[in-house]
This record gives structure tokens, C-alpha cells and sequence, in this order.
């Protein structure tokens, strides 16, 4: 017979919880962390083309929030990923405070990160207002594209060139309509309940708003999507991905269990939003391998369709008289064109759709 092993007590247990939400509060976010952070900027700031500029979501440290755990790959940097698809790109994050419980957690509001972060775009584009833009969210970091688009449509005098310059957004597992109730991060929820017990600070703003039917987070979402129907062609192209797969939860406060979908489907999308669905947990939404990684492939091809859409032809490129380049040749030409090997990197060659800026007529790409 093997040997005895006792089942430890529930003091056991809840002692165990309470240093591991300890040391989970003790996670500091240094200033010089916080903010816009250039990733990859091309050797020719002449040449750049695109913004692309990822936020986070709550509870995020961001020194690994785009990392994949295999091979220590941030896809928004690594030499083989976004910026050999895009090597007229230039890549940012947005990090803000965003612990919740703990010494460190600070009172944050959804409008407050939007706000400094429409600031901080300005700020960094003072000598490109027209350069199109293209918003990635992961799960809170949705919504904040969400209200960054909201506020700078409302108030074009304080954000300048910011509201007709973002082209696109990509919604990783963002909660549209909310984490339900029976989720165990809401306030009843298991993990909700241990931080409490465990008598830490908590500052739950930004927790509150993603509840389901949360006030803030309705009027959020409805305002931005009225906003973009209004718009219509000047709007934002936008893609929804959602998760397949349960997660960890406990592991917010360095547990295991419980088990559960963060963002279901039906939280997950926008209706009448083009979807898809990632065989992924919420928590590996925003991390992926490799280039050949087909999540990732999924997620480029997306970013790929913005950066070719009318938007960015008609209302961002500059485009002269004389000029040769694809994009001058795409906005004059209303018929359809061959791009070649010799305009574009090889991973826009493979997932890469490009379309006129009169007609939106998807050109033909062929590697020759």
C-alpha cells in the first residue's frame, strides 16, 4: 500500500491563501513602467506607415503581459513576429497602474486610463497627427480602446489628429457585457471573498466596471458602438476574438482553482462584429509561440486587413502626384493591381489584404 498522506486542514489552506495573496500584493509597478512605451520603431522614422499600440487589461504586470512563457517571445517585438510583418510599423504598449489589491493598488477609473493615454498619443505624435493607428486590447485594455475612440471623437480639439487616425482595433477576450455574476472574480466570488479575508488593501474601480451590467461599462460600449455606426466608412475596422477554453482564475491570487470561462462568447463580441474564436484560456489571449503560432496568424491576419483598408489609403497616406510606392499607386488606381514580393514583407505577402481607397475592392497578392 502506498504511503498515508493526510488532507491538510482548512487552517492549513486558508493560511497558505492568505501569504500567496500576500505575495501577490506586494507586485510593484515602477513610474518608469507606466505610460507609452516604444517596443520597435523602424530605422527610418521617415518611412513609418502605422501606430500599433497594445493595452493591457487589469491586474497586469507589464513586463509580461505580451510575453509567451515558451521561449521568453513578446510577439509585438520579437525580430520574427510583428515587426518582420510589419517592418514600417512602429510598436507600442500602454501600461497604467492596474493592481487592485495590495499596498500598491491605486484608485483607477476606465475614463482616467483613456484619458492619459489620448494625452500620451498626442504627446508622441506631434510630427505624425495623420498616422494611422491601430488599438489592440486585451480583456480591460478593450474597453479602454473603447473610450479612447469615445473621447476623441467627442473632444477633436483636445486630442488632435487622434479621431480620424485610428484605422482599427483588435479585441482580445475583452468583456463587452461583463464578467457574470457567477464569476469568482465579481464581489460574492471566491477569489473576490479571499482577498477580502485576507485583509489587504483593495482599490476595485476598474474590477466594479467589468461587472456584468455594470452603469459605466453599458454606456461605454453602447455610446462606442453608436459612435462607429454613425461613422460608418470613417470608422474603425473591428475584430472580436473570444476564449474556448476555462482558466485558472485562483491564479490572480496565486491559486489554482476555480475553473471558469473569464469572457464567454456573448461577452466577448460586439453584435454585428466580425468573431473568432482562439483555443485559449482569457489569460493566454495576448501571448503566443511564434510565427507560425496559428493563433498568432489569426490575430496578424486581422491587423494586416486594417492597416489595407480604405481608411488608412484614403484618409491617412500622403500621397503625391509622381509617387511610385503601392499605397500612392492603390489610392489613384481604382482598379484592381499585383503587389509583388518587392512590396511587401513576406508575412503581409501570406495573410495581407490590401484595398483601393475608392472602392475597397481587395487586391490580388502575389509572391513573384
Amino acid at each position: 500500500m502506498g504511503a498515508y498522506q493526510s488532507t491538510p486542514s482548512a487552517s492549513t489552506i486558508e493560511h497558505a491563501r492568505n501569504k500567496a495573496i500576500e505575495k501577490k500584493a506586494e507586485w510593484i509597478i515602477t513610474p518608469q513602467q507606466i505610460g507609452l512605451k516604444i517596443l520597435v520603431q523602424p530605422d527610418n522614422t521617415d518611412d513609418t506607415n502605422v501606430d500599433i499600440v497594445a493595452i493591457h487589461g487589469v491586474g497586469a504586470k507589464p513586463q509580461y503581459t505580451w510575453v509567451h512563457r515558451d521561449g521568453n517571445i513578446n510577439w509585438l517585438s520579437h525580430p520574427t513576429m510583428l515587426p518582420a510583418a510589419l517592418p514600417k510599423a512602429r510598436v507600442m504598449t500602454y501600461n497604467y497602474a492596474s493592481h487592485w489589491f495590495g499596498e500598491n493598488a491605486i484608485k483607477q477609473s476606465l475614463s482616467g486610463v483613456a484619458n492619459k493615454l489620448l494625452h500620451s498619443l498626442v504627446d508622441e505624435r506631434k510630427n505624425c497627427m495623420n498616422r494611422p493607428i491601430i488599438l489592440i486590447g486585451h480583456c480591460f485594455g478593450g474597453l479602454v480602446a473603447q473610450e479612447v475612440y469615445n473621447t476623441a471623437v467627442s473632444l477633436p480639439e483636445d486630442f488632435p489628429g487622434i479621431e480620424n487616425s485610428i484605422a482599427g482595433i483588435v479585441f482580445l477576450g475583452t468583456p463587452h457585457r461583463g464578467i457574470p455574476e457567477s464569476s469568482g472574480l465579481r464581489t460574492q466570488g471566491q477569489i473576490y471573498q479571499a482577498i477580502i479575508e485576507a485583509k489587504v488593501q483593495v482599490e476595485d474601480g476598474l474590477m466594479q466596471t467589468i461587472a456584468q451590467d455594470n452603469e459605466i461599462l453599458v454606456n461605454v460600449v453602447h455610446n462606442f458602438t453608436r459612435k462607429v455606426e454613425i461613422r460608418h466608412d470613417n470608422a474603425p475596422k473591428l475584430f472580436c476574438f473570444y476564449e474556448q477554453k476555462k482558466c485558472r482564475i485562483g491564479r490572480v491570487i496565486g491559486l489554482e482553482d476555480p475553473l471558469e470561462f473569464v469572457v464567454t462568447e456573448s461577452s466577448g463580441t460586439l453584435n454585428g462584429i466580425d468573431k473568432e474564436a482562439l483555443p485559449l484560456g482569457h489569460f493566454e489571449m495576448n501571448k503566443f509561440q511564434g510565427f507560425d503560432d496559428d493563433n498568432y496568424k489569426s490575430v496578424l491576419r486581422q491587423i494586416l486587413k486594417m492597416i489595407g483598408s480604405r481608411t488608412i489609403l484614403q484618409d491617412q497616406m500622403e500621397v503625391t502626384p509622381n509617387s511610385s510606392s503601392p499605397m500612392a499607386l492603390a489610392a489613384r488606381n481604382p482598379s484592381p493591381m499585383t503587389l509583388t514580393a518587392s512590396n511587401l514583407s513576406p508575412m503581409a505577402l501570406l495573410l495581407g489584404e490590401y484595398m483601393t481607397s475608392q472602392n475597397r475592392r481587395i487586391y490580388e497578392v502575389e509572391n513573384v
